[in-house]
C-alpha cells in the first residue's frame, strides 16, 4: 500500500497529473558511457550528462558520421552547438548541445516527427558509444 501511494504522489508531483503527455524517463543507462538522465517526449529525446561541452559536441559530430547521416547545417556559439542532419529523403534530426554548467552538458535530439523517435534514441545511443570510445565514463 505504501508503494502505491508513493507512486501516486510521485506521479502527481513529478509528472503533474500523469496524463501520458509528459516526458517519460528512460530507465537505466542506455550504455556504459551514460552517467546522467535521459528523457523522451514526443519526437524529442534529451539527456543531461556529467560531461564537458567539448566532449559532448565532439561525440555528436562523430555520431552523425558513424550513422552515415548527411550534415545539412551547423552553428556553434559559446556554450551551444546545433547540428542539422538528414536521413532517408525528407527526415531530419536537429541536435542541440548546451553547456548547462561547467560540468554538466545537455543534448537534445528532435526528429520533428513522433513516429521517428527511434532514430533520435539510436542517435543518442551512438553519442554515448562515442563518449565511451573517447574515454569511458564521465
Amino acid at each position: 500500500m505504501q508503494r502505491s501511494l508513493l507512486g501516486i504522489g510521485a506521479c502527481s508531483l513529478v509528472l503533474t497529473g500523469c496524463t501520458g503527455l509528459e516526458p517519460a524517463m528512460v530507465g537505466a543507462a542506455l550504455s556504459g558511457a551514460q552517467t546522467g538522465v535521459t528523457l523522451l517526449s514526443g519526437a524529442e529525446v534529451w539527456a543531461f550528462e556529467k560531461r564537458s561541452f567539448e566532449e559532448m559536441a565532439d561525440a555528436v559530430d562523430r555520431a552523425g558520421e558513424s550513422l552515415g547521416l548527411t550534415r545539412l547545417n551547423e552553428k556553434r556559439t559559446d556554450g551551444r552547438h546545433w547540428v542539422y542532419f538528414r536521413y532517408l529523403k525528407h527526415n531530419k534530426l536537429v541536435v542541440e548541445v548546451v553547456r548547462t554548467t561547467d560540468e554538466v552538458t545537455s543534448v537534445q535530439i528532435d526528429t520533428r516527427k513522433k513516429n521517428q523517435q527511434g532514430m533520435a534514441t539510436l542517435f543518442l545511443e551512438e553519442v554515448f558509444r562515442m563518449l565511451e570510445d573517447q574515454g569511458g565514463r564521465g
